[in-house]
Formats: structure tokens, sequence, C-alpha cells
């Protein structure tokens, strides 16, 4: 009987999930350091990017390396900036979440909570993103459409690599592994996008790890948007990237998202 009456007594999830997200929020508001790193992080790449490429580089003549490297490290981006806003979540919060698991408190509503309040920051960040790179003319004109294409790469991307920030920092149990988990998920990553090394030259082993690597189909939908096999000639290793329609890109990336999400929560369990 008590058992039934705590469970009557349950707030639903959908209530816990409200208070867990404004909770969530006002602990970010009031650690400034927490938030500075939020903004700061981001601002700081967008602002070696500025720096690192150069204007033009996907205008016709220009040659193509400049255009696959750019395209490559937006999808990055994306992809570290999910990564670590999701990575230290968990695994700081372990004595409180075993105390709220054990009161009732859904963990379904618990990660539910983190990407509500973290997704539309990765959405701000990376429209920001976009928005400085084109007015210094580290972007080409887009249309509109090309423009929003490109943000809902940049927006499934990071969310999904928040899933797998939140995954990874399920998985570890303390700070200290957390910050030794980002460069192990960050090098794969880099290493079997398909920029540094072409998918078409990898081996079958590296192509088959290739194909579960979300930053690698958000790296191919990028380069579409952009253009990039355009730029770099029927010759190049590059030159296939791209060839699928956006929505093909979006659904792998978010079928990755969800596969993350589902491990998050039963690694969470």
């Amino acid at each position: 009987p008590a058992a039934v009456g705590s469970r009557m007594g349950r707030p639903s999830r959908l209530r816990q999930f409200a208070v867990l997200t404004h909770r969530a929020a006002e602990i970010v508001l009031r650690n400034r350091l927490t938030l500075s790193i939020l903004l700061g992080s981001p601002a700081a790449v967008i602002a070696m990017f500025a720096v690192l490429f150069q204007p033009g580089a996907f205008e016709s003549g220009a040659g193509g390396t400049a255009a696959v490297m750019e395209a490559y490290w937006l999808a990055f981006a994306g992809f570290f900036f999910g990564l670590t806003y999701g990575l230290l979540q968990v695994c700081t919060e372990v004595p409180v979440l075993r105390r709220e698991h054990q009161s009732g408190v859904s963990d379904a509503a618990y990660l539910a909570s983190k990407v509500a309040l973290l997704a539309p920051l990765l959405l701000l960040v990376n429209a920001a993103m976009l928005g400085v790179l084109r007015l210094l003319d580290r972007l080409p004109d887009l249309g509109g459409r090309t423009w929003l294409s490109m943000f809902v790469t940049l927006g499934i991307n990071a969310v999904a690599a928040l899933f797998l920030g939140l995954l990874a920092s399920a998985t570890v149990t303390s700070v200290a592994q957390a910050a030794l988990a980002l460069p192990m998920l960050c090098f794969p990553a880099v290493l079997f996008s398909g920029a540094m090394v072409p998918v078409s030259v990898m081996t079958s082993a590296g192509s088959t790890i290739a194909a579960a690597m979300p930053d690698r189909w958000a790296f191919e939908a990028i380069a579409r948007h952009l253009e990039v096999g355009r730029l770099v000639g029927s010759d190049s290793p590059y030159s296939t990237l791209g060839h699928e329609a956006p929505v093909f890109y979006w659904a792998v990336l978010a079928t990755t998202g969800a596969v993350l999400a589902l491990a998050a929560y039963l690694v969470l369990r």
C-alpha cells in the first residue's frame, strides 16, 4: 500500500521534465564559469575560423582544397559543440541523480530536460557561426533555402553529438574521466570523416567505421550545400561528396541521434 501511495503521489513525467529543465537552467545561469564555457568556447572557435579561412574559398578558380577543409571544419564544429555540451552533464550530478532515481524521478525526463536546455543553445551557436562567417565572406552568398538546409544539417549533427556526449557522461564516473574521453571521441570523428582521408581510399574496415560516424554524413551534407564537388574536379577523390539528397543525410544523422539517445537512456538506468 505504501508503494502504491508513493506512485500515486509521484509527479507526472511531464511535470518532472518541466521542473528538471527549470532547475538545470538555474544551475547554468548561476554558475558563471559553466556559462562562460558554454558561450565562450563556440565564440573562440568561430574567431579561429575567421582567422583560419580565407575569403573567396568557394569562388570558381579558387581550387577545391580550401573548400573541402572549410566544409569539414564546419561539420566538425557542430559535432564538437554538441559533444562538449553533453560530456559534463551527467557525471557531475551522479549523487543527486542516484537519490532522485530512488525517489522515482524518470530517467527519460532527466535526459529530455538536458536536451531541452542545450539544444536551443546549440542552434543559436550554429546560427551565429554561419552568420559571422558569411558576414566576413568566409562563406559564399547562398540562397535562403540553402542556408536553411545547412542550418538543419548542423543542428541535427549537433544534437546527435549531444546525445553522444550524454552517453559518454553517463558511462564515466568522474569529470577527469570525461576529460579523457573527449579526445578519444573526437579523434575517430576526425580520422573517419572522409575529409582527412577520402572514404574512397580507405580500407574496407575504415569505410565501415566511417559509415557509423555522424560527422562524416554531416560533412558530406555540408559539402553538398556548398557545392564542393563542383570545385574539386572530376579526378579528385572528393568529387563524389554530397551526391545524395539532403533528406538522406538528415535521416542518417537523425537515426544515429536516436540510437545514441536510446543508448544514453539505457546506460543511465
